[in-house]
């Protein structure tokens, strides 16, 4: 199926318009569109042409946490079993189709469904090489060390140079015992056999969950920084830094919060707070540069906002800083060049906090930076912050879509690059 992009809409050729509604009508009886599967309908303009809502951001399964890839592993075994009662049978419902929306794991590959089974093989392949053996490189490796690398396809050959032999046999033994049942057309037990080999997983897995305290002071602050978006009619924000989760966390504005964190270990355990309470309007990851991870200096911190495909990705009305101390750790560190980079997140309106006490210099040298992309340049003192606020952007947002573009998609072919990566990084440690 080929699929374009036109006017924030997503159009897909469908190869069987008629397969097409039967999946539509199974996943509406399921009340799947809602939360689980990207809406779609017929469109206007072509019978066999689908139509499906944009989402954004886009979180890629290469920046995801180990929790977020046991939850939406869980999601799409838990979809699989159920859809397939209704002849509905799953061959690509894998972590790299899958992004958090609106507080849910939402499968935005409508193509992952097929109303025959000849395919599902792929579904039992496809959770083994690139799920399950990611969960097999945790014994060995942090999240942190596995990097971009994490939850891409690996095949038999490779993973036996990387895991015990003992945990590649069982690996093994179970794949096999998958498509075995596959082969006597028991998909529905090929799954469940999944889903029991993936509970033992979890059973294993022990996961945190982030915990903060918040002071009268930041809670000015915070309710400050809400009066400023609301002001602006701000809708999605793009916060950076553990402070702008905690004030995403505490926020009574209204607008979508997408907060980078540059630590894995934190960003997991926010993450399962998010998940856990319910925060619809927050998302959360680790992101990377995909595109430009060879050119971007190895000593900066949040090295994501300086790749062009992160700036695709998550593009947002405004930005939000309030920890200006985690963002100049390194020596490398240039205050015009980070201004530059972080300008590009934002459509309008840029809001970063410093500390009065130690940060003035660094509030004034960003503020004459920032001037050079913001039209209003405004440094105000105010809760013992000194606080930048920039609104109306001189110049509009950078086309990027004569650049490389990513193509990853996890597929067989990419299966020995990948593999060799991750041997690299083991070979490293």
């Amino acid at each position: 199926m080929k699929v374009i992009v036109k006017n924030k809409k997503i159009y897909r050729k469908a190869e069987n318009i008629n397969d097409s509604l039967k999946i539509m009508s199974v996943l509406e009886k399921h009340n799947y569109f809602k939360n689980k599967v990207v809406e779609t309908c017929i469109s206007t303009e072509e019978e066999n042409t689908l139509e499906h809502k944009y989402i954004s951001p886009i979180i890629h399964s290469g920046e995801y946490t180990t929790s977020m890839a046991y939850d939406v592993t869980k999601c799409a075994l838990d979809m699989a079993i159920e859809l397939i009662d209704d002849k509905i049978f799953s061959f690509d419902l894998l972590p790299h189709n899958f992004t958090y929306h609106n507080g849910e794991w939402l499968l935005y590959d409508f193509g992952s469904f097929e109303t025959h089974p000849k395919n599902v093989k792929t579904q039992l392949r496809g959770t083994f090489k690139i799920t399950f053996s990611s969960f097999e490189l945790l014994k060995k490796l942090d999240r942190k060390a596995i990097k971009h690398c994490f939850l891409n396809r690996i095949n038999h050959f490779y993973l036996f140079k990387m895991i015990s032999h003992k945990n590649w046999f069982l690996w093994c033994l179970t794949q096999y015992y998958c498509l075995l049942l596959y082969k006597l057309r028991l998909y529905k037990k090929s799954y469940l056999q999944l889903q029991k080999y993936f509970n033992k997983y979890e059973k294993a897995y022990k996961r945190e969950t982030y915990n903060f305290t918040t002071t009268n002071q930041e809670k000015d602050l915070y309710k400050y920084i809400d009066e400023i978006l609301n002001q602006n009619n701000i809708k999605t924000t793009f916060g950076l830094g553990e402070k702008s989760a905690q004030w995403a966390s505490n926020s009574q504005n209204n607008s979508t919060k997408f907060i980078y964190l540059d630590n894995y270990d934190i960003c997991d355990k926010y993450y399962n707070f998010i998940y856990k309470n319910n925060h619809k309007n927050i998302s959360t990851a680790v992101i990377y540069p995909f595109m430009q991870d060879k050119e971007i200096n190895e000593n900066l911190t949040y090295r994501g906002i300086y790749d062009y495909f992160a700036k695709e990705r998550y593009n947002a009305q405004a930005v939000v800083i309030l920890n200006s101390d985690e963002l100049y750790l390194s020596k490398d560190f240039q205050v015009d060049k980070f201004a530059e980079h972080i300008a590009e997140f934002s459509t309008y309106l840029y809001f970063h906090a410093f500390a009065k006490e130690n940060e003035q210099d660094l509030a004034q040298k960003i503020k004459n930076e920032v001037e050079k992309y913001f039209n209003n340049v405004n440094l105000i003192e105010k809760n013992e912050k000194i606080i930048l606020v920039a609104t109306s952007k001189k110049y509009p947002p950078k086309d990027y879509s004569n650049l490389k573009q990513y193509i990853n998609n996890n597929r067989g072919p990419e299966a020995k690059q990948q593999s060799l990566e991750i041997i690299n990084i083991i070979n490293a440690q």
